[in-house]
């Protein structure tokens, strides 16, 4: 989890840099670099990518360079996160681990409706990742209304939790936050945020169940900055010339 966090603080460093300064390109494309790597080192949101990825190309029109530089760019940039990644695992690791080796576990169990990873290795013992995943896609294709209904129910889960819980902001001022970035959509900021926001929650029922808080690591930077917007604007509401630029 320190690595991903660390990864994720860099991430979110670099990116806020992309919305607010003219080379937009470079600090876009370090930003999606880091977290790329952060989500390795750490698996946890992986929409997240995607998000940066929309938000890269939707923001491309401020740059003088073309979409099609951009898209090369983001691709480059997050191989960098997957080798790089790779990179820290040989040499703070035993090096003999896969890459996301539970997710085969952990899908099952959601096609499942929410029986957890457990439930692989006990009703499918003597399979591999490999058949394990294509026996989760048979299910997935029969039943297809039993994982929705886990997926649908999780992204309420998640929300319930982190408004509640995280870093003890209220309802009242993560709302408020959220209603600035969707207000805010054509700031490159406000669009940053909503994006990654989404990424986030999209990819909280492959996480929560079986991973908890924790695998939001590399994320947290991200989740916090949704709430302070809230407090930012309150603040300004009580005091009008308080110093911080919309």
């Amino acid at each position: 989890e320190l690595h991903g966090f660390a990864f994720g603080c860099l991430a979110f460093s670099c990116l806020w840099m992309s919305a607010t300064n003219k080379n937009l390109i470079l600090y876009w494309g370090m930003g999606l670099a880091f977290m790329s790597i952060g989500l390795e080192v750490r698996p946890g949101p992986m929409f997240i990518l995607l998000g940066v990825l929309i938000y890269g190309l939707s923001a491309s029109r401020y740059s003088s360079y073309s979409r099609f530089t951009f898209v090369i760019v983001g691709l480059l940039a997050a191989g960098l996160g997957f080798f790089g990644s790779n990179l820290l695992t040989f040499y703070w690791s035993d090096s003999i681990g896969l890459s996301h080796p539970q997710f085969a576990y952990t899908f099952y169990g959601m096609v499942r409706g929410g029986l957890g990873w457990e439930s692989a290795y006990r009703e499918l013992s003597e399979l591999g990742e490999s058949d394990v995943f294509r026996e989760s896609m048979a299910i997935l294709v029969e039943n297809p209304m039993m994982f929705l209904s886990f997926f649908g129910n999780e992204l309420v889960n998640f929300f319930r939790l982190f408004i509640r819980y995280e870093l003890g902001i209220s309802r009242i001022l993560f709302t408020i936050g959220m209603v600035w970035l969707v207000w805010h959509w054509n700031n490159r900021l406000g669009r940053l945020l909503l994006l990654t926001s989404l990424g986030i929650w999209l990819s909280s029922p492959f996480l929560m169940l079986d991973g908890g808080e924790r695998v939001f690591a590399a994320t947290y930077p991200f989740i916090a900055m949704v709430p302070i917007l809230g407090i930012i604007l309150v603040i300004r509401l009580i005091k009008s010339d308080y110093p911080i630029d919309s």
